[in-house]
């Protein structure tokens, strides 16, 4: 035995070992985290939000088609089957979606009944809107597509009809009075006028796009066409699947109605405490965040006061024994306290030296206090294990014991 710190190292065993089979585990750890925080990012990137927005989007155009459908059976409830077989057939021959089918024809055909028309006219003559408005919009190229050529059809029924050159037509004035006279409809008046014109107005641009008539039919292989027949399909199968969803969704949209009612509802009481709790939830992050920066500074200091209390209970046990026992006791657990304080300060080159000269005094005191060591052995041992427990603790403890050993 060449000294008590030998000694203490041979009974309590060497860390050597424990602490490689530590810092292994921990990289382990450390690296499967990093991997699963990866891999959770692209999870999330590539495959929740994504369906998240498929999601969000097919609700969205599953109500937009339950609303449309809702207006549809009205403008057409005295000729609903004939209306729905009208709107299959145009979206399965002319590129558009069913939901975009039964709002156009639904939009037409409104307007149409407003003139006075039947439902049956109605359908009719809308029908016969829809194709035309597909084949210009394929013919001309037009900017919106379908929607945008159906809605200028519409306006010039109603006698805006300016903008019917963007399809490559145009109708006057002139031309509806000359048609008038020419159907004897010229003393006509009210709904019976309108409706007369619109259909007049539709037979002239007919007349003027021979040529575009039939043109989505003959190019219905192009490129441009096949990514709008794509499209419609697509908006087919979302509100397929977005109808499914619709239940739930409306099931859970009356619960959140139900909350906020129940918040509105509240006394001004109730209301102000919420306020106050939400105030109290702001600040937690930002406390989270200073306390965890402050208990990095506290674990240094932590270091520290452990070597200074354990100088401390040296010179308590030092009132208690022989001075021989004194002087072996306090330079043991000086020695740590010293150690781990340089630790605390990053000052390993101090802290070797200052470990150097505390096992020199060590060494002198010790061959003064052979005789006395025995007696007093056993309470260094319990100061002994007292350290290293605090030393398992920390990190920094456990180091500074390995380099006073």
């Amino acid at each position: 035995m060449n000294s008590l710190g030998d000694m203490l190292v041979r009974i309590f065993g060497d860390n050597t070992e424990f602490d490689k089979a530590i810092d292994k585990s921990e990289k382990k750890y450390v690296k499967f985290g990093k991997t699963m925080e990866k891999t959770g990012k692209t999870l999330t990137t590539f495959v929740t939000l994504p369906l998240l927005a498929l999601g969000a989007a097919a609700v969205k155009m599953a109500s937009d088609a339950e609303e449309t459908s809702a207006k549809f059976g009205t403008a057409f409830r005295d000729v609903r089957k004939e209306a729905d077989l009208t709107a299959k057939n145009l979206a399965r021959n002319y590129g558009l979606s069913t939901q975009e089918s039964e709002r156009l024809l639904a939009g037409t055909g409104d307007l149409l009944k407003g003139f006075g028309a039947t439902g049956s006219q109605a359908l009719a003559l809308s029908d016969k809107v829809q194709k035309l408005a597909v084949d210009l919009a394929s013919y001309n190229n037009l900017q919106g597509g379908s929607s945008r050529a159906s809605e200028i059809l519409t306006k010039a029924m109603l006698g805006e009809r300016d903008a019917l050159v963007s399809l490559g037509t145009k109708v006057s004035e002139a031309d509806i009075q000359v048609q008038r006279l020419a159907r004897g409809t010229e003393n006509l008046t009210g709904q019976a006028k309108l409706l007369s014109d619109a259909q007049i107005t539709l037979d002239l641009v007919m007349q003027q796009s021979s040529d575009a008539m039939g043109d989505f039919s003959r190019t219905s292989d192009s490129v441009a066409n096949r990514l709008k027949i794509m499209k419609a399909q697509a908006v087919d199968v979302a509100t397929g699947f977005g109808q499914i969803m619709l239940p739930q969704v409306n099931k859970a949209l009356g619960g959140i109605i139900d909350l906020l009612k129940g918040f509105n509802d509240l006394n001004q009481g109730t209301k102000t405490f919420i306020l106050a709790m939400g105030g109290v939830a702001l600040t937690v992050g930002p406390a989270i965040l200073v306390i965890g920066k402050l208990s990095i500074a506290f674990n240094a200091m932590k270091v520290a006061a452990v070597g200074s209390a354990l100088a401390v209970k040296a010179l308590d046990i030092a009132m208690k024994t022989t001075i021989i026992g004194v002087a072996i006791g306090a330079v043991a657990l000086l020695t740590v306290g010293i150690i781990s304080l340089v630790k605390a300060n990053k000052d390993q080159k101090k802290a070797t030296e200052e470990a150097a000269e505390a096992q020199d005094e060590y060494n002198k005191t010790l061959a003064v206090g052979a005789k006395t060591v025995q007696s007093n052995f056993a309470e260094t041992i319990k100061l002994e294990v007292e350290r290293r427990r605090v030393a398992k603790a920390t990190l920094t403890a456990a180091i500074a014991e390995k380099t006073f050993s």
